[in-house]
């Protein structure tokens, strides 16, 4: 299936859907799209069939790299949590909401109302 991209501003910030497959390409072509994002990003990953572990190891070193200091993942399976949790990022094991914490920006949590 292929993958599919909606990104949807409110006033918290922006909201990315992905549905499809998710693999390595997706992950450069997401960096493209939030580059030019100001405020925190969400990604809503819970209509994606196939997750690519490889494009989710690239989503977040690209999303370190980019300087973004708020964002949060939602609708990620455990393996792709443990990943995240693997390079550096902190899940919360209740809710599987994943928080970055970046510089003075804040912190930027999905599970509290998200966007």
């Amino acid at each position: 299936m292929p993958s599919s991209i909606d990104v949807v501003e409110s006033p918290r910030g922006f909201l990315v859907r992905l549905s499809g497959d998710f693999a390595r390409a997706n992950a450069f072509e997401l960096q493209e799209i939030v580059s030019s994002q100001t405020g925190p990003v969400a990604f809503d990953f819970s209509q994606v069939r196939e997750l690519d572990d490889l494009g989710i190891a690239t989503l977040a070193r690209l999303l370190a790299e980019s300087g973004i200091s708020r964002f949060a993942f939602r609708g990620l399976r455990q393996r792709q949590l443990r990943l995240l949790r693997y390079l550096g990022l902190s899940v919360d094991e209740l809710t599987g909401s994943i928080t970055y914490h970046g510089g003075a920006g804040g912190m930027f949590h999905s599970a509290a109302g998200g966007l």
